[in-house]
């Protein structure tokens, strides 16, 4: 199941993107 991980870990670095974005919009 090493799509699963895959999958996983893209979603985590599009959510860290776009956390990172908001949190750089806030400054």
């Amino acid at each position: 199941s090493a799509w699963v991980i895959e999958a996983c870990r893209r979603r985590l670095t599009s959510e860290k993107r776009a956390y990172t974005s908001i949190k750089s919009d806030e400054e």
